[in-house]
């Protein structure tokens, strides 16, 4: 029975090591196979294609799979719900629910859970793995040596090979809103070629790089050596500006400027108020997030003069502007008419796989305040809020501060980063959430002990 049950266990391991490695190859290795197969005469079948679009969530069905036979076998919880996890719990169902209730189609509400909701079953899957300090160190070491051939590579694609160079893996060279890769789609002007890597994008590409950059400056010192980390840092944040990505650049920079501002200045005062410290905390930053995203939605109607000249097209870039101006406004005209919410899946990545209109308001926070109304903004709030409360407060009890450090500052730069992107389930937000849920145990585990 033991070894049964630790058999168990191992597995579950690697189910979940193998999709945080695999994770940022995914859209590039569907590219791939797709190609291989059709130019043997042999095209993969629908099936075949959607088992390739959808390994993560094989993965995840077995990774349940194993926590079943693992609980069945220890005939108990598997670990404790601690006020995070149960948040997140009740936002998934409310979410389902209320999606139903607005529009009972389940296929835009299995697609809308996908992108609204899923990561957040990663994320309780990776709660269920215990290991210790050492081998989450070991991992994140893996994760970063890992992102050195990505950004590499997306450094190639924007300064040494040329326009259609990903047409040989089966890129596609036409413009289109499926969610396939298009490098045509992500160029400045008629020559400069965005950085993408192995991702379905350069903005997919960003958020990972401000992740590998963060990872690297707050735990560098604990999984590399001085030069490898320098070297990593360097190479992350040069990747980061080939994907000409404002608005990361801007969510990581934020995310640091905050992270900053709440472990170095707000500190100093907190003995005095250590009860209540966590909550004010929060409310600032809920403060300062709506003014950000405010900021955001604002700043997304500015219309720069296409005369501008080449600085301004590659800061402002009117083109892209005016398209998400578009589609938000787009948005909030549907919200003033339905405040109660269109329907879990019937806007963002979701509507690219359940036919009819394809809307996509590249704004994850928007996208729920359009599926679920203001109920929507509720949701967020409550993550956030939950989060951060969670989080400080672990922070003031734990004798390594620094994971906190990164945790909270890289969470702040994932969410900034969801404001101008459709859902959390990117790969680098999988990720996060995933090494977030393997922390948690492993923290509980490292306390208990010292």
């Amino acid at each position: 029975m033991t070894a049964t049950n630790t058999f168990l266990k191992n597995n579950l391991y690697w189910v979940l090591l193998s999709i945080l490695i695999l994770a940022p190859f995914g859209a590039f290795l569907l590219q791939v196979v797709k190609t291989l197969f059709a130019s043997s005469g042999r095209p993969l079948s629908d099936i075949a294609v959607m088992a390739l679009t959808g390994w993560k969530e094989l993965l995840l069905v077995l990774g349940y799979g194993l926590v079943f036979f693992c609980l069945l076998l220890n005939k108990s919880r598997g670990f404790k719900l601690n006020s995070l996890d149960k948040a997140l719990i009740v936002l998934m169902v409310a979410g389902v629910v209320y999606g139903y209730l607005v529009s009972p189609n389940w296929k835009q509400i299995v697609f809308g859970f996908r992108y609204d909701f899923l990561v957040f079953l990663f994320y309780l899957l990776a709660r269920f793995v215990k290991i210790d300090w050492l081998t989450l160190k070991k991992i994140l070491k893996i994760l970063v040596w890992a992102s050195v051939p990505i950004f590499i590579f997306g450094l190639l694609q924007t300064f040494i090979f040329p326009k259609g160079f990903m047409e040989i893996f089966g890129y596609s060279n036409i413009p289109s809103a499926t969610g396939n890769p298009i490098p045509p789609y992500h160029l400045i002007g008629p020559n400069i070629v965005r950085a993408m890597g192995t991702f379905p994008g350069p903005n997919s590409l960003a958020m990972y790089s401000a992740f590998i950059f963060l990872t690297t400056i707050f735990l560098g010192k604990q999984i590399l050596k001085n030069w490898q980390r320098y070297f990593v840092a360097g190479l992350s944040l040069i990747t980061l500006l080939a994907t000409f990505s404002r608005a990361h650049l801007v969510s990581l920079l934020g995310a640091l400027a905050l992270g900053f501002i709440f472990f170095q200045f707000i500190p100093l005062a907190k003995s005095k108020i250590a009860k209540i410290y966590p909550t004010i905390v929060t409310v600032v930053l809920l403060a300062v997030m709506a003014f950000i995203v405010a900021a955001t939605f604002a700043l997304s109607s500015f219309s720069l003069n296409k005369n501008a000249g080449a600085g301004g097209d590659l800061l402002i870039r009117p083109v892209s502007t005016q398209a998400h101006t578009f589609y938000r406004e787009k948005a909030w005209e549907v919200i003033k008419t339905k405040p109660w919410g269109s329907g879990l899946g019937t806007a963002g990545l979701a509507t690219t796989n359940t036919g009819g209109e394809v809307f996509n308001p590249e704004s994850w926070p928007i996208q729920m305040v359009y599926e679920f109304g203001w109920l929507g903004l509720l949701m967020i709030l409550l993550i956030l809020y939950v989060f951060m409360v969670f989080i400080l407060r672990e922070y003031q009890q734990a004798k390594d501060k620094i994971f906190w450090r990164y945790f909270f500052t890289s969470f702040l730069a994932i969410f900034l980063s969801a404001n101008f992107l459709p859902s959390w389930f990117e790969a680098t937000s999988l990720m996060w959430w995933m090494v977030f849920g393997l922390f948690i145990t492993s923290n509980e585990i490292y306390e208990k002990k010292n």
